[in-house]
């Protein structure tokens, strides 16, 4: 793929995410709010709080850096998405919010994967340890509902989706690349006068 071809499509994919990071938070907002379980409604908001809103911040600065925006269409689908989403979490029970997130959270980490590869093919190997370190936060949200929803007796009948490989692969195509750009390597490299 061109230089320029990985740079669109990696502005395309970090407009998408900027708007579902924002959607997925306010959809967490009304999961925790429906959860009984004192110890489940602080994990999940502390996804929210502490995860999906960061995420949201990150990429803002990584379009900004790419001189991109965000797409109005984006922000408004995915207002309304994470909206309807909150208050039907209040509805749906326990299960289906827990699947739903962990199928959801499956796609958010292979996204980041993706942007990351995109952001090396069009040179920006700087971005790669933010948005791997994404990925593997967005691996961790799979990992927690995967968790959660084997514990539910549908689990026995209702398909689970495919499990993702372990964590530790998540950087193993990109080590060259996070060590060289490793803020503390960087600092170690003598700069030119």
């Amino acid at each position: 793929m061109r230089e320029t071809d990985s740079r669109s499509e990696l502005v395309k994919l970090l407009q998408l995410a900027y708007s579902a990071e924002m959607g997925a938070a306010l959809a967490y907002r009304g999961h925790w709010h429906s959860l009984a379980d004192p110890v489940e409604r602080a994990e999940v908001r502390h996804i929210e709080a502490a995860e999906e809103w960061l995420h949201r911040r990150e990429v803002a600065t990584l379009l900004r850096d790419l001189a991109a925006h965000p797409r109005l269409w984006y922000e408004i689908k995915f207002f309304i998405i994470g909206t309807v989403l909150s208050w039907l979490c209040h509805l749906a029970g326990w299960f289906i919010p827990m699947y739903g997130a962990g199928r959801l959270e499956r796609r958010n980490y292979r996204e980041y994967v993706q942007a990351a590869a995109f952001a090396c093919e069009c040179g920006h190997l700087d971005y790669t340890n933010c948005l791997l370190g994404m990925a593997e936060t967005e691996w961790d949200h799979e990992n927690y509902f995967r968790g959660k929803v084997e514990t539910h007796p549908w689990h026995a009948i209702v398909p689970m989706w495919e499990k993702t490989p372990p964590r530790t692969t998540i950087r193993q195509s990109y080590r060259f690349v996070t060590q060289a750009t490793s803020p503390a390597k960087l600092k170690q490299e003598p700069t030119a006068a």
